[in-house]
């Protein structure tokens, strides 16, 4: 069997010579000669034997030879010639193959520097040292992702986990906060008062504990702005988030969502666009078809609202926040048939429902939006 034995040191501290060599060789069945790859950094050592060699496999005489390399800086490898020459290298950054990070060095010349560094330190960061609870926290956003009710108290549970492994989990925080913003949104709140008591402290600790933290700055301050009717601020929250990280597609999704309350339409639908060109398969694509509709709406293009809300509905039947805005798009635009339709939908959906209802949840800073609102809903055949 034909077999090779490398040894490679540092090109910074070269160790290898002829005397090294030697001992090696001295220690494989049958060498061949040496084959230096890079004078006094590494070598190849070709050799031919049955394995095992004298009731030793590859991994013992690995062993022996680096009982014989002693202290030097050599690293050493034994394995089959017919898989020594490699057809793909795998390193986790450029500066193990090559001393130095090019990337850095390239933004440098296309002076990015700065720029490409504050990316490559978002990167880096962890929203917890604690792997328990990021996987509980991971197993928590593919619930968010199903957009039920179930789902939606299964991802509660598991955030609570995550915080109660990592107190200062701050993204944690702010996705449960996100959770609860959910549920008053599709009408799932069984003791309101209490669980918006909740959302403000979990939204809070978000914030309060995340301030380098986009994820947990944006899911609290978009539970402010909504649950608590803090729209100013939360608003002010989503925006910082935006400037740690400008790439984060949920976040523009959720300014975009706030800027809803503070009547501004064109806003909202150029930043949920941009969401959606930064992750065009996102699994909230289905809300963000939603929040254009309701820019459309509160600009009085029914037509086109009605059209982006219908897409929100195809790809979230459960959407309650859809079928209130095509239900109210219709209506508006005296296409009753397809607005009580809509409506029909959204009582399965929230069946408690009433006029009444829409002036507390939704925390609007113009006055003619919420009018337009509630008149489009009524119109449509929502019961006062």
């Amino acid at each position: 069997m034909s077999l090779v034995a490398t040894l490679i040191c540092n090109p910074a501290d070269p160790a290898l010579d002829s005397t090294v060599v030697d001992g090696a060789r001295a220690i494989l069945p049958n060498p061949g000669p040496a084959q230096w790859l890079f004078d006094e950094v590494a070598v190849d050592i070709p050799f031919t034997g049955q394995i095992p060699f004298e009731g030793l496999d590859i991994r013992a005489i690995e062993t022996r030879l680096r009982q014989a390399r002693g202290d030097l800086p050599i690293d050493i490898v034994v394995q089959p010639q017919a898989l020594r020459r490699k057809k793909l290298l795998l390193a986790d950054m450029d500066s193990t193959m090559i001393g130095q990070e090019c990337i850095d060095e390239l933004a440098d010349f296309a002076g990015l520097k700065a720029h490409v560094a504050g990316i490559t330190e978002r990167a880096s960061r962890k929203p917890t040292e604690n792997l328990d609870a990021y996987d509980y926290y991971l197993q928590g956003m593919a619930k968010v992702y199903q957009a039920t009710r179930h789902a939606n108290d299964d991802a509660l549970r598991l955030f609570y986990k995550a915080i109660d492994l990592d107190p200062n989990f701050a993204s944690a925080y702010g996705v449960a906060a996100w959770c609860y913003a959910w549920r008053m949104m599709n009408g799932w709140m069984v003791d309101r008062a209490t669980e918006i008591t909740e959302t403000a402290r979990l939204a809070r600790q978000a914030v309060e504990l995340g301030q380098k933290d986009a994820v947990a700055l944006s899911m609290g301050g978009f539970a402010l702005a909504f649950v608590m009717g803090e729209v100013e601020d939360g608003a002010a929250f989503i925006d910082q988030a935006l400037i740690l990280n400008p790439n984060l597609a949920s976040g523009w999704l959720l300014s975009g969502w706030a800027n809803a309350y503070l009547g501004k339409p064109e806003v909202i639908i150029e930043r949920v666009t941009r969401a959606i060109r930064l992750s065009p398969l996102d699994p909230f694509t289905f809300l963000a078809h939603n929040i254009i509709g309701v820019g459309h709406f509160f600009a009085g293009r029914y037509d086109e609202a009605s059209s982006w809300a219908e897409k929100g509905i195809q790809q979230q039947p459960n959407n309650a926040g859809a079928a209130r805005i095509t239900a109210a798009s219709h209506a508006l635009a005296g296409r009753l048939d397809q607005a009580h339709k809509a409506m029909a939908r959204l009582r399965q959906i929230d069946p408690r429902l009433r006029v009444s209802d829409i002036r507390r949840m939704f925390p609007f800073r113009r006055p003619e939006d919420l009018a337009r609102y509630e008149e489009g809903l009524r119109k449509a055949g929502l019961p006062e």
